[in-house]
């Protein structure tokens, strides 16, 4: 495959060499201060048992993401701007489901439009800090007594016990600030992952790796599970796409649920797991432009179907 000239010359790559003499490179963000995103989100999840939906969720939410900074680091601001969900549980569910959508509703009215600025390493794409972090974490703790006291109202709860529980705020938010601020980054950098990944330019490379977080998995998710990385690319014009599947043990998958489950006894043709993601980045900006990924995960009497796709615009 010719590689794209602007791809050889204008853009920020990353070479690297790996073990299995592959050839990887690593697109990295090389913007400008004024650029400006608008990241759409759109996520749905369905778990069947049998052929009944047993739960659905489906979640819309766009952020907003501009440059005011490029010096020795890119200095992102990044804000929430809108935010729909929808759960959808088994009848026997339904008084859970509707105080459980009412709090979220609240926290997700709470956070909408909030700006703050973290910073993202050239070398990486990565979101490393929070520039304004007393000031987030002053709105994350004002949030959070928000949310309290409407969890209070739904469980009867008097302004005494709302008065208690405000006293441990401090010493909490103390003690979690540093994963506060963690779960922020890890928030922007789901957005920006795709700059992490290495990928070949011709034909496609392999590695074998542990994989902590099998969504479909459920109760399985803190397990290492052993699997096959392969990722591979295309160049399509002024875009690079980026091809990414998890392939799993599936024997290992099979003793896993059998040793965890005292009623089931699977065998490794009785199911199935799927991982696969798609990115299309642009060579010219090297702006994200969509970002693809589909989980789906089948054993008797269960399927469970995840999807999410990001567009930036």
């Amino acid at each position: 495959m010719k590689i794209n000239f602007i791809f050889q010359i204008s853009l920020l790559i990353s070479f690297l060499s790996f073990g299995q003499e592959a050839e990887l490179y690593q697109i990295l963000p090389d913007w400008s201060v004024g650029d400006s995103k608008i990241v759409h989100v759109k996520s749905e999840s369905v778990v069947y048992v049998g052929d009944t939906v047993f739960s659905r969720t489906n979640t819309e939410v766009k952020y907003k993401m501009e440059v005011i900074g490029t010096e020795d680091y890119f200095s992102l601001k990044y804000s929430q701007l809108f935010s729909d969900f929808d759960v959808d549980l088994s009848e026997d569910n339904s008084t859970v489901e509707n105080i459980v959508m009412t709090i979220l509703k609240e926290i997700q009215s709470s956070i909408e439009n909030y700006e703050y600025v973290v910073s993202v390493d050239k070398e990486t794409g990565e979101a490393y800090e929070v520039q304004n972090e007393k000031a987030f974490l002053e709105f994350i703790e004002e949030t959070m007594l928000q949310t309290l006291r409407l969890i209070g109202e739904q469980m009867g709860k008097s302004e005494e016990d709302f008065s208690m529980m405000k006293e441990m705020m401090g010493p909490f938010m103390k003690e979690q600030a540093s994963a506060m601020i963690q779960t922020a980054l890890n928030g922007v950098n789901y957005l920006l992952q795709a700059y992490s990944y290495s990928f070949p330019i011709e034909g496609e490379y392999r590695q074998s790796m542990m994989v902590n977080d099998l969504n479909a998995m459920g109760s399985f998710g803190d397990t290492d599970f052993p699997a096959v990385m392969v990722i591979s690319s295309e160049e399509k014009g002024d875009d690079m796409l980026i091809y990414k599947e998890l392939l799993y043990d599936k024997e290992f998958l099979a003793d896993k649920i059998n040793e965890e489950s005292e009623s089931l006894e699977i065998n490794v043709d009785e199911f199935e797991v799927v991982e696969k993601e798609s990115i299309r980045i642009d060579l010219n900006s090297t702006w994200i432009k969509n970002h693809y990924s589909e989980v789906i995960f089948i054993m008797p009497g269960i399927r469970v179907e995840e999807n999410s796709r990001m567009t930036f615009k």
